[in-house]
């Protein structure tokens, strides 16, 4: 499920670059913040290898 999303996140900004993704769930609680941490690792998965790195980077 996480993954299906993020592959058809990254889809839908390649087709629309010039759009902003937004995430939202039905609640807007717990769930939003997870799926956007999943989609930000997953995206940018290649330039952030490092766990210190990547906290840095997102900090």
């Amino acid at each position: 499920m996480i993954l299906g999303f993020c592959q058809h996140a990254k889809t839908q900004l390649k087709e629309m670059a010039d759009r902003t993704l937004v995430i939202h769930c039905k609640a807007g609680k717990g769930r939003t913040g997870v799926m956007s941490c999943c989609f930000l690792l997953y995206y940018y998965r290649q330039e952030h290898n490092d766990p210190l790195a990547t906290l840095k980077f997102y900090a």
